[in-house]
């Protein structure tokens, strides 16, 4: 059986698809990669007898949002966005194994579109400790160096309130001055990192992605502080984000798609 990678046509995921191919053969599965376009002009969408078929029907990683914008003309755009809604839709109706299937909610997953509110959702659900911020238009009468503040006309980040920043202003908790930002990829229910990951954090890991329904997510946390703090989800992966754990990654994500085959066959033979 084939498995369609869905990536980047414009080779921002090349390497990826590269080690993913080459993980999937080393487990004698067929991976070949192919854009929106492909997998809507390749598939089609039955409906009868109050049932819906893809056909062919295949397993799929869901690695890319699509190119809807970059068309020349606006005749371009729209058949852009018409193959993308068909894969999206062949993506979302498929019984086969999809990698971060989309949902009626969010093109990956159920993960929001707004980075900020992916978090704030995900630290109020899981009860991870929140980093309150304040905006404002004017400079507040205060001095406090325990703030970090972002002062948005010059893009100049500093402690507490410059004197003179004309605004507006991002204020935040202080969460130490030897704070590192640690991403950490969650495929199913493993991690993968270039960082030795406390248990206390590889398990809101998992259970941040499975809350957004998703198979493969980045989770970037602030640590050095007293606290390990949520800063950034993410469900699309790039070569240029992915340094020394693109090999590991794509081994688990191979890994992920066996164990999910298997699963479907073993159902398959069961007696009704």
């Amino acid at each position: 059986m084939e498995i369609l990678a869905l990536v980047d046509p414009l080779g921002r995921q090349a390497r990826l698809q590269g080690e993913l191919q080459r993980a999937f053969a080393a487990r004698d599965l067929p991976l070949r990669g192919a854009t929106h376009a492909e997998l809507a002009c390749e598939t089609s969408i039955e409906q009868g007898g109050g049932l819906t078929h893809v056909w062919p029907d295949r397993p799929l990683l869901w690695l890319h949002p699509g190119s809807t914008g970059g068309g020349e003309t606006t005749t371009d755009r729209f058949v852009a966005f018409e193959h993308y809604s068909a894969a999206r839709s062949i993506a979302y109706l498929s019984a086969s194994p999809v990698l971060n299937r989309p949902t009626a909610g969010g093109p990956c997953g159920t993960l929001p579109a707004n980075r900020a509110l992916a978090v704030r959702r995900a630290e109020r659900m899981q009860g991870i400790p929140a980093r309150p911020e304040r905006f404002s238009s004017f400079r507040p009468d205060e001095a406090a160096s325990d703030i970090e503040v972002l002062d948005y006309e010059t893009g100049l980040a500093d402690w507490g309130y410059a004197r003179t920043g004309a605004g507006p202003f991002r204020a935040r908790q202080v969460l130490g001055r030897r704070v590192t930002a640690r991403v950490v990829r969650v495929v199913g229910t493993r991690t993968v990192a270039a960082w030795r990951v406390p248990a206390e954090i590889a398990d809101l890991s998992v259970r941040v992605a499975e809350f957004y329904h998703l198979d493969l997510a980045s989770l970037w946390w602030s640590t050095g502080g007293r606290q390990p703090r949520l800063a950034r989800i993410d469900g699309w992966h790039w070569d240029g984000a992915l340094g020394p754990q693109l090999a590991p990654l794509c081994e688990a994500v191979a890994e992920w798609m066996a164990e999910k085959l298997a699963q479907q066959a073993h159902s398959v033979a069961m007696p009704t």
